[in-house]
């Protein structure tokens, strides 16, 4: 195996890691200092922040959430039946940080 390969892989994971975190906090800030001055587009060379609205979730009636419950039970009856056919899907590369064990507890 290429052990610099895996290595190197391993320390840009923790790296951006770390600068998620970083953004995530600048994003609050961000987002909370263009609401506090009533801001809603802030216009940059280097980029362009702005306040969006999610998207919109629905509530559905009590008929078709009960329906779609009965969609699910067909399907998997199907699935356990064999009638449904398995999609293959693309194998690609998944990496799990070790968990870190703290010895001093």
């Amino acid at each position: 195996m290429h052990e610099e390969l895996l290595r190197q892989y391993a320390d840009i994971r923790a790296q951006k890691a770390s600068l998620e975190a970083i953004e995530s906090t600048l994003r609050k800030e961000i987002f909370k200092s263009m609401q506090k001055e009533g801001v809603e587009t802030v216009e940059r060379e280097y980029g362009r922040f702005f306040l969006s609205k999610g998207r919109s979730k629905w509530e559905y009636s009590p008929a078709l959430i009960k329906k779609l419950e009965n969609l699910k039970i067909a399907q998997n009856k199907e699935q356990r039946q064999g009638v449904a056919k398995e999609v293959p899907t693309e194998v690609y590369l998944k990496f799990i940080v070790p968990k870190v064990i703290d010895e001093t507890i």
